[in-house]
């Protein structure tokens, strides 16, 4: 009994690791002229999540 408990605390443990980082944010980082900002850092307000930019502003 206590193996099969500690292999579902695994299981769902583990189940619970591939949930996270399953969301997407597309755009482009421009300024007021239209073009991209190279290596411009992105945060989501009131998260700790975010990204850098690469050279095009993608």
């Amino acid at each position: 009994m206590k193996t099969f408990t500690l292999l579902l605390l695994i299981f769902f443990a583990l189940f619970t690791i591939q949930t996270f980082g399953q969301t997407t944010l597309k755009g482009k980082v421009v300024d007021e002229k239209g073009k991209g900002l190279p290596r411009a850092n992105i945060s989501l307000k009131g998260s700790y999540d975010g990204a850098s930019a690469d050279a095009d502003g993608n």
